[in-house]
């Protein structure tokens, strides 16, 4: 097969010539995009190397990556990167000048039709001046994702092609750790298959042929780091230059950061840290009854409301659902299994409405509660640790208060919150194997044994229960308390 061999250089970044005000909600000052998309040329000398000249064709399947070298602000060849030259396949044949530059030789037979002008495609595509930019991207620290940026080239008689990016790019970090997956949205196209044009080497444009308004992200070491740097290739902005299309990044389906932006082909656009904040819900053994499933309505008013779903992904009774953008009221609701739509048609039981605290984001329905349930908020920490105490009525009166005295690594007095007639909870101090529930003299706030009218056995608190009911009340030797789940 007859070799082409064609020389590729990448030329750092343009001095940047524009200084755009996108600005996504909350992010803070607009920040000055950054170039990232270098000029490249490609110099190329045809039948250079004898006929007999074997150089083994790239497969089909083979990655083409270039990567983006973040400190020095250049996009670099490395091995297996292919480029498609009036809609041939071309592969590498060298690297040079640390993947500053690169010869590429022709991997299929090139036929009598291969002759200037010449529009050349990166990344490889079989379709003469067809390129993809993915709807799923795994990004590394420092750069974009495989295959994921595209550049086109052209020259009309000699041997040097100059490659201009088409797309614009999104720089990211993360300050929430466990990230796993993010979501990209807008109203307009931000990935899919695209027709590209050189336009004789000025700026090139694009049209989609088949566009995806969503890009997933995902990181290649599985979950984000916050201490990394990330790049996205997107689709620029069609129309003017002042034109805006809504942008939203989202979590498990929910916005967290929402901008009108400007996508501007060969710049960045910084997004600057991703939050993602959550709240929790611990349902009691009722919520939890009939494989109930669980929703959070977040509001701001009637209008404004937005459904996200609560999971329980490592099965600890702690559900969890993110917090949208903006706002800070929810209703936890016990939805019905045998539907998959988050509606007021499908809830079971609710809440009331509840805003969520900062320092204390887990909210607890109590023991016992159905619809309109009484609860509380507490760290996720504390909410796995509560204890209920449900004493006679006899004992819930003549003003008593309640305390529990926790001993068996030390010992320690907490008073107990009474939450409904009969029904008190104490967060469980670590460390403490052994309980004493006490009824205490109302008229006294210090908790001792001296201001102590009656109080249980000694009980040993299970791993598997969080419910103490009083029975015997009046024992000389302590009343009884049985263990349940509730």
């Amino acid at each position: 097969m007859k070799k082409n061999l064609f020389m590729v250089a990448a030329v750092a970044l343009m001095a940047m010539i524009s200084c755009n005000k996108e600005e996504m909600n909350n992010i803070g000052e607009p920040q000055t995009p950054e170039v990232v998309a270098p000029s490249y040329y490609v110099e190329f000398t045809a039948d250079l190397g004898a006929d007999e000249e074997t150089v083994a064709p790239i497969p089909q399947s083979a990655a083409t990556k270039t990567t983006y070298d973040a400190t020095n602000k250049k996009t670099k060849w490395v091995a297996g990167d292919l480029i498609a030259v009036n809609g041939k396949k071309f592969e590498i044949k060298e690297v040079l000048d640390g993947g500053l530059s690169a010869r590429f030789v022709n991997a299929e037979e090139l036929g009598e039709e291969f002759n200037p002008p010449y529009t050349a495609v990166y990344p490889y595509d079989a379709t003469a001046g067809q390129a993809v930019v993915p709807s799923t991207q795994t990004v590394s620290d420092g750069t974009f994702a495989d295959e994921a940026v595209v550049a086109v080239g052209y020259s009309a008689d000699d041997n040097v092609l100059s490659f201009k990016h088409v797309c614009s790019v999104i720089k990211f970090t993360v300050s929430t750790s466990g990230l796993t997956e993010l979501e990209f949205s807008s109203e307009a196209d931000l990935a899919g298959t695209i027709n590209v044009n050189a336009n004789a080497g000025a700026d090139p444009t694009y049209s989609v042929k088949s566009g995806s308004k969503t890009i997933t992200v995902k990181p290649s070491s599985g979950t984000f780091s916050t201490t990394a740097t990330y790049y996205v290739s997107v689709l620029p902005t069609l129309g003017a230059d002042d034109a805006k299309q809504k942008f939203e990044i989202k979590s498990e389906g929910v916005v967290v950061k929402s901008g009108n932006v400007h996508f501007t082909r060969n710049k960045v656009m910084n997004a600057k840290a991703i939050e993602v904040k959550y709240a929790y819900l611990k349902p009691n053994a009722n919520w939890k009854a009939d494989n109930a499933r669980f929703a959070a309505y977040y509001f701001i008013n009637n209008d404004i409301n937005v459904w996200a779903c609560c999971t329980d992904s490592d099965k600890d009774g702690i559900y969890r659902s993110v917090i949208p953008e903006g706002y800070s009221n929810v209703i936890y609701c016990r939805m019905n299994p045998s539907t998959t739509n988050n509606d007021w048609e499908s809830k079971w039981d609710q809440t009331n409405d509840l805003t969520i605290e900062e320092s204390k984001n887990c909210y607890v329905v109590h023991i016992e509660e159905w619809s309109n349930a009484a609860g509380g908020w507490f760290t996720v920490n504390d909410a796995k640790k509560i204890l209920y105490l449900l004493p006679t009525a006899t004992w819930d009166k003549d003003n008593a208060r309640f305390a529990a005295y926790f001993f068996g690594n030390g010992e320690k007095w907490i008073s107990m919150t009474k939450f409904k007639d009969n029904k008190y909870y104490v967060v469980k101090p670590d460390g403490y194997p052994n309980v004493i529930f006490c009824r205490m003299n109302g008229s006294a706030s210090a908790n001792n044994w001296n201001n102590k009218w009656n109080q249980t056995k000694d009980l040993t608190i299970p791993s598997d229960k969080n419910t103490c009911t009083i029975s015997n009340h009046w024992s000389s030797s302590g009343a009884t308390g049985t263990w349940s789940l509730k």
